[in-house]
């Protein structure tokens, strides 16, 4: 695994648990679920970029 491939999923769990947390602070400091969808949709993002790098990788 190289350097790249493990800063991305670095960043991807980081981004997964900051989902987490904001989902669990949602109803005491009533985050929109607007900035929630946000996270979630980076979270994704992320990923596909990490899927598009091994592909581009391996050709």
């Amino acid at each position: 695994m190289d350097y790249i491939t493990s800063s991305i999923i670095i960043i991807d769990v980081i981004l997964m648990i900051g989902t987490f947390v904001l989902f669990i602070l949602q109803k005491k400091f009533k985050i929109k679920q607007k900035a929630i969808d946000n996270v979630w949709e980076l979270v994704k993002y992320v990923t596909m970029a990490l899927v598009g790098y091994q592909f581009g990788k391996g050709l």
